[in-house]
């Protein structure tokens, strides 16, 4: 039980939530991952979030051998369907200073942990400390998702460097600003990243190599196949997030996610929905506050549409004032 973990003279750092829906079959490579690792003491806490098939019986039996491995595990049930609800739930379950959320299709090399606490002491306990992972992709590519530290919350604007498996954070402080907005369906650690960003300057990124987490991708991840599935779901999240950062007197940023809306745009003319991409291009165009800013847009569309890559450093140049 967790609260072992609080009583013993060597207090834990680090607690992983971990939220798992309908992954009986998968989620076992996510927790060997985690049964390996190096450090301790270490908590857990999985959240079966409404699961329909044997996930709940897999986490009870996954809590009990990684309980025997010194990893100190708590499973609860989080019935309201989303991530971010069930994030929340295995929150308030926290009792360590800091948190790091992790997936339930994704997996950590053996000292991740503790290299993450290492460097978390090193650097000063600060609000948030980062790293980059290494992303498959379903075509069989892999690339690397960085973490920058300089001028990261533009970085996290374009490249989602605060993404759920790229950070570890003061538990207070992910709580103080709000914590998971249950309401979003996708692209809810995109939203947190930016009102954590905006919440604090101590941010340090960890020396710690791309591979130390792996991300594989799953068909019936909430990203899916393909984002013209659901529209809504990506759409609403940047229009969020654009009044997050409009309230936060961010109003000079609101130009990255105004990009983000073209390459999502784009994302939908190379999946074949060109209605939906000019649906949205015509909202993007209609908000631009000139005529440059409505050529810039345009252009920009069309490059990621033919090339797919260089966007953001495009951007920046042709945006940057």
């Amino acid at each position: 039980m967790l609260r072992r973990c609080i009583n013993m003279s060597d207090e834990p750092l680090i607690t992983i939530v971990i939220p798992v829906r309908d992954r009986a079959m998968v989620v076992g490579d996510t927790l060997r991952s985690v049964a390996a690792q190096t450090l301790r003491p270490l908590c857990v806490v999985l959240v079966d979030n409404g699961s329909c098939d044997r996930t709940p019986e897999v986490l009870r039996l996954w809590a009990e051998m990684l309980d025997a491995r010194g990893i100190f595990t708590r499973v609860v049930s989080e019935p309201r369907p989303g991530a971010s609800c069930a994030r929340n739930r295995g929150l308030r379950e926290v009792p360590t200073p800091y948190v790091m959320f992790f997936d339930s299709d994704d997996t950590m090399s053996p000292d991740h942990c503790r290299n993450v606490a290492d460097g978390i002491i090193a650097a000063g306990y600060p609000d948030i400390a980062g790293w980059p992972v290494r992303q498959g992709h379903f075509d069989g590519s892999v690339s690397v998702g960085r973490f920058c530290s300089r001028n990261l919350m533009v970085n996290h604007l374009f490249h989602g460097c605060m993404s759920t498996q790229r950070f570890a954070a003061k538990t207070e402080f992910v709580r103080s600003v709000g914590a998971w907005n249950e309401c979003l369906r996708g692209w809810d650690d995109y939203e947190l990243g930016i009102r954590m960003l905006c919440a604090t300057e101590s941010v340090v990124r960890l020396p710690l190599k791309p591979d130390t987490v792996v991300m594989v991708p799953q068909e019936e991840s909430i990203t899916g196949t393909a984002y013209s599935h659901d529209p809504a779901k990506w759409e609403e999240a940047l229009d969020i997030c654009a009044e997050l950062l409009a309230s936060e007197k961010g109003h000079g940023l609101l130009r990255w996610i105004d990009v983000r809306r073209i390459i999502l745009a784009g994302e939908y003319v190379r999946e074949g929905e060109c209605a939906l991409s000019a649906s949205l291009m015509e909202r993007v165009l209609a908000s631009a506050p000139s005529a440059w800013r409505r050529t810039v847009y345009r252009f920009l569309h069309s490059y990621f549409v033919k090339v797919g890559r260089g966007v953001s450093v495009l951007a920046r140049i042709l945006l940057y004032k």
